[in-house]
């Protein structure tokens, strides 16, 4: 048996489908006519049903949407939690190593001899940007 080739379908086609199903034409004679898998003709009912809409955005449960919120929540505190670690061990490290130096830990923009890194991601978590300005005393660090 040969798997057909996957097909799109454009909303007005689906939204047609549906409005022939819904003026009481036949499901079967509708997924037979024109060749359709019977889960995607009841997907498309059911959705048209709840949203009017079929994107997949559009036809969240209330569920999954927070569930989506909660998972971009602990995205963002992971970060803010490397962000700190990053921060301490730099700290540490710079302290035990070298004296008179300071670290400042600002959301402004630095003097030139600073470090900045961007962490970023692409599903819409916002941009967190971590700037340590150093400001190094004379002949004080080793």
């Amino acid at each position: 048996m040969t798997r057909r080739k996957r097909r799109t379908f454009t909303a007005e086609f689906k939204k047609q489908m549906v409005l022939l199903y819904e003026n009481e034409k036949p499901r079967q004679e509708i997924i037979k006519e024109y060749d359709l898998s019977p889960s995607t003709f009841d997907r498309w009912v059911k959705q048209y049903a709840n949203s009017g809409s079929f994107k997949e955005k559009d036809n969240r449960s209330p569920e999954e949407i927070e569930l989506i919120k909660l998972r971009k929540e602990v995205q963002q505190l992971q970060i803010s939690f490397s962000i700190a670690s990053l921060w301490f061990s730099l700290r540490n490290m710079i302290s035990s190593s070298c004296s008179g130096v300071r670290l400042s830990f600002s959301s402004k923009e630095p003097d030139a001899r600073c470090w900045r890194t961007h962490l970023s991601k692409d599903d819409g978590v916002s941009s967190y940007s971590l700037m340590i300005s150093l400001l190094v005393l004379p002949d004080k660090c080793s």
